[in-house]
């Protein structure tokens, strides 16, 4: 069975190296590989951190277990700090990334400390049953690690942006609401890994760094718990379908829990310590993850709570407060110099913006009209109560749990923490959990009633938190009484269940690997409308500027692309109610559009989206040529690869010819 999985581990590998040797195969390749930059990447983000930690002479104060732990997530947001710098006066280069790499390799290799034993117990043969669970689905996602990015988000924006900052060599500033013009600290730590080593670089950084946070959960939760427990809990959490859908992505909340689980690690050694230094930890992390998500704020405030814990909490409570600001300011200040809204465009209406090109009254009331769709359910206490529940078991289609759950774990062990946290109610106000707990509970209660997006996966950062509380709780129960014992059944239906559901979810990646297939052809399966794509790439150049709505065009078109969103960007007016044809033809003059592509439907032309409209009028006034008729069927399923509606939708692209036609 040893030599089955080193093979299944050495195959992946080997198909990267033999593709650099059917393409000319050099050394100076292999050494830029993908999978190597991504790796030095991480062993430099270590000597970043490594080098925060020994600033602050906190390396001797903490154990070296600690000391890794705190300084990945540290070493990952000061990366993000400093490239933003770069980006803002134009040096996102290769030269400054290997500076930058070189910088913290430096740092890793000098101030790294020497491994020690931390496994004190004895292994048995069920704890080598768990590490071959791990070691399998550490496989499949090193095997999704080689296969091209298909997830929606990750196309329309994750790695459209930073592949935008590299063409520009610098910030560029995305006006449009939700995805754009947001703080994107994670998504510029992209930056370097599109320079040095391609795509292959980009999704082999996203296993890696999913992988990061089962590593960090496991050492955490070795505080509380046995080895054994310990992995089964990141069993589970390997497993779960929001980690397997979300980990592998370029979506930035499992990046984000490494940071929720530096900074409670940061508290509960701060608060031991009542040590200022650890506190400028605990509030540079709390940073970074204001400058990750919008959300993250909830963060910094959740967070925040702790710090009455502490015995001079008015004092490290200033100093987390200024560390916060330091730390998180950068793309708040950035919006803020580009729209007037720091926040843009939740502050439009109170802070009195005018109407400019970048957002209107009529976008800003469109988008609260669009996202109220976001929230299907009522903010008040009994959907309060009943949402994860609701989520996990039947959710939503606005959840979007059907495939990136929570899993059943939470679910089954919760009795067992209730009680458990009853039978040991005295001590766990002075235990160290208080700070999970407190986290998770504020983050939940400041998400849930400011009537965000209700989406399950803003959930996924603090789900390390909830498993751990849970499973040292319970365990009380669990391991004391035996009449509990059965228990040990329903963990294992449910990490056969997610193994089952993951294995079934690795299928196009399977297919990718074992067919030789090309990314052409990977894509044109898996991915919608790429034929559209294939045409473009290959019969325009990177000089020419695309206008479609599909979002997902945005990485993956090789000429400059333009998502024409309805209601979350004005530079293009694409509201159903504001018709305005002059207008719009005065923007495409301005964004300097050249060709538009309509939106896939049985007929084009009597489609009722703004955007085809427009076609027929320009179509009328001989403003555009149609270069390319196109008719594909949607796909369902990226996996089984079946289409949802049997028939045909066509789509045309159309070059744009505005020197001889009436556009009045």
């Amino acid at each position: 069975m040893g030599f089955v999985g080193l093979w299944f581990l050495f195959f992946p590998v080997q198909r990267i190296f033999n593709s650099y040797l059917s393409t000319n195969f050099n050394f100076s390749k292999l050494i830029m590989s993908g999978l190597i930059v991504s790796t030095l990447q991480l062993l430099s983000i270590l000597g970043l951190g490594l080098g925060v930690l020994y600033f602050f002479k906190l390396s001797r104060r903490v154990t070296n277990v600690e000391l890794i732990l705190l300084a990945f997530p540290l070493g990952l947001g000061l990366n993000g700090w400093l490239l933003f710098l770069l980006g803002f006066f134009g040096q996102l280069n290769i030269i400054s990334s290997l500076f930058f790499m070189a910088v913290g390799l430096s740092g890793f290799v000098f101030l790294c400390p020497r491994p020690q034993l931390v496994f004190r117990q004895n292994l048995n043969s069920f704890s080598y049953l768990l590490f071959g669970l791990l070691s399998y689905i550490f496989v499949i996602d090193l095997i999704e690690a080689i296969t091209p990015p298909g997830d929606g988000d990750t196309l329309a924006y994750h790695f459209a942006f930073p592949k935008m900052l590299v063409e520009q060599n610098g910030l560029v500033f995305l006006p449009r609401a939700i995805d754009g013009a947001v703080p994107l600290l994670i998504q510029i730590t992209y930056v370097p890994l599109l320079l040095l080593g391609g795509e292959v670089a980009l999704t082999g950084w996203m296993f890696l760094t999913g992988w990061a946070l089962i590593f960090i959960t496991f050492f955490v939760a070795l505080r509380y718990l046995s080895i054994n427990w310990c992995l089964i809990l990141t069993t589970i959490l390997a497993s779960t379908p929001i980690i397997v859908g979300v980990s592998g992505s370029g979506q930035v909340e499992t990046r984000m829990s490494v940071f929720v689980l530096g900074a409670c690690l940061a508290a509960i050694l701060a608060i031991r310590n009542d040590s200022p230094s650890f506190f400028i930890v605990v509030g540079l992390l709390a940073g970074f993850l204001a400058g990750s998500k919008y959300y993250g704020l909830f963060f910094v405030l959740a967070i925040g709570v702790t710090i009455f814990l502490s015995r001079s909490w008015i004092k490290n409570g200033f100093i987390y407060v200024v560390f916060v600001m330091v730390a998180g300011f950068q793309w708040y200040l950035w919006n803020w110099t580009n729209t007037g809204d720091p926040f843009f465009p939740i502050l439009y209406e109170f802070l009195g913006l005018k109407n400019t090109e970048f957002w209107s009254y009529s976008h800003n009331l469109e988008r609260q009209k669009f996202t109220k769709y976001e929230l299907p359910v009522n903010a008040n206490l009994l959907w309060y109560l009943f949402y994860p529940f609701r989520a996990t078991i039947y959710g939503l289609p606005q959840f979007d749990s059907e495939r990136l759950g929570l899993g059943l774990y939470p679910l089954l062990i919760l009795p067992f923490a209730i009680y458990g946290a009853f039978l040991g109610r005295k001590k766990l106000v002075t235990s160290e959990l208080s700070v999970f707990a407190i986290v998770s509970f504020t983050f939940y209660s400041l998400w849930f009633f400011s009537e965000t997006s209700q989406r399950v996966r803003h959930l996924l950062p603090i789900l390390p938190l909830i498993l751990i509380c849970f499973t040292s709780v319970s365990c009380r129960v669990i391991c004391t009484k035996k009449e509990f014992r059965s228990v040990f059944y329903g963990i294992a239906l449910i990490v056969f269940f997610q193994l089952g559901i993951q294995s079934v979810a690795s299928i196009k990646s399977f297919r990718y690997l074992f067919s030789g297939e090309s990314r052409e052809e990977y894509l044109l399966r898996t991915v919608n409308w790429y034929e559209p794509v294939k045409w473009m790439n290959k019969n325009l150049s990177k000089s020419d500027h695309v206008l479609s709505e599909m979002r997902w065009y945005s990485y993956i078109l090789k000429p400059r692309h333009y998502y024409g969103h309805s209601h979350y960007q004005a530079q293009v007016n694409l509201l159903p109610n504001k018709i305005d044809f002059p207008l719009f033809v005065d923007q495409l003059k301005t964004l300097k559009i050249t060709h538009v592509i309509s939106w896939p439907s049985l007929d084009p032309k009597r489609s009722s989206r703004p955007l085809n409209f427009y076609l027929k009028s320009l179509s009328e006034r001989g403003c555009i040529i149609p270069l390319k008729k196109f008719s594909f069927k949607y796909k369902a399923s990226r996996t089984f690869w079946f289409n949802k509606n049997p028939d045909l939708v066509n789509t045309v692209l159309y070059r744009i010819n505005l020197s001889n036609c009436l556009t009045t």
